[in-house]
Order: structure tokens, then sequence, then C-alpha cells
């Protein structure tokens, strides 16, 4: 195992990246994380497992947390 220290971190401002994209999906077209269908746009068709009962916000195995998201694989 390696072990380290981040130093430091950048990032650059992308206009022409699809910010629904950028917040739910990897580069490669799979989704990144359990998402509300809310929040992704007929455009976007991820890869995902399909539908499941997942937390949406901490705590997330509360039952008043629990909706149908899409799952990621």
């Amino acid at each position: 195992m390696v072990k380290g220290r981040v130093l430091r971190w950048e990032f650059e401002h992308c206009p022409a990246a699809d910010r629904w994209a950028s917040a739910h999906v990897h580069s490669d077209g799979t989704l990144g994380r359990t998402t509300p269908p809310a929040c992704l746009p007929d455009l976007l068709e991820p890869e995902s497992a399909g539908f499941g009962l997942a937390g949406l916000r901490p705590p997330f195995m509360h039952p008043t947390r629990m909706r149908q998201l899409h799952l990621p694989r």
C-alpha cells in the first residue's frame, strides 16, 4: 500500500460539459451514484443497474430517506 498526502488539487472549468452528466455520470457513460429519476433528463440514458430502494440523503438507511433511485452498476 502506498501512503502519501495530497499536496494540491486542481480542476478546470469546462463550460461545454453537461452539468447533469458531470454530476451523475462517469466519462464511460455509466452511472456514478444513486440518482433520482428527476435528475436525469430524457436526453441522458446512463448505463445503470436499474431501479432500487436506496437512501437519498443521510441517514441513508432511515426509512423516511428511502426512494426508488437509479442504481450504479
